[in-house]
């Protein structure tokens, strides 16, 4: 009889604390700079948050990150920003949506310049293929880089395509072919 009192109060403990709040602090110190970064995850809510600031020892030039995740009925939201030593901002906004077939995303980067980029993608898995389309266009809504990748399955073998077009001198930054893995 306590042994089963015992394993019912392990049990709810164990679902209490997988499904609690966690929160986390951390205090950086190194020779050019100091600062903080806190990271808050909630599973029940699906909302994650991590935030940070840090300044320069040697003229006490602050610079600051701030990021949130939200899960969604259908998908992702992720908000967020970052302003650097100069006090140079840039932000993001991206919105992914799941569907029957695949997934939607549509996003907004502004750069630390002002410069604003849109990306859209949109993915679509049937009996045997996959396609997968993402483009990211500049602030007057000249194409800057497009990707199309196409796979099937048959009983030949599998076929694979990719095409991709960039506009001269333009590099998809790695906070949008992060964005496009999530």
């Amino acid at each position: 009889m306590q042994s089963r009192f015992i394993l019912a109060i392990i049990a709810t403990v164990a679902a209490t604390s997988a499904t609690a709040q966690t929160s986390n602090t951390t205090t950086i110190d190194r020779p050019g700079y100091s600062g903080t970064r806190t990271t808050i995850i909630d599973p029940v809510t699906g909302i994650a948050s991590r935030d940070g600031t840090v300044t320069r020892k040697a003229d006490g030039a602050v610079a600051s990150r701030e990021m949130d995740r939200t899960r969604t009925d259908s998908g992702v939201a992720i908000q967020g920003s970052s302003t650097n030593f100069a006090g140079e901002t840039r932000n993001v906004d991206y919105n992914r949506t799941r569907t029957d077939t695949g997934s939607t995303a549509t996003g907004s980067f502004t750069r630390r310049n002002g410069d604003t980029l849109t990306y859209q993608s949109n993915r679509t898995r049937g009996d045997g293929s996959f396609a997968a389309q993402q483009e990211v266009t500049g602030a007057n809504g000249q194409s800057l880089y497009a990707r199309t990748a196409t796979a099937s399955r048959s009983d030949a073998g599998v076929g694979r395509s990719v095409k991709v077009t960039r506009a001269p001198g333009f590099q998809p930054r790695a906070s949008a072919r992060a964005a496009r893995r999530r």
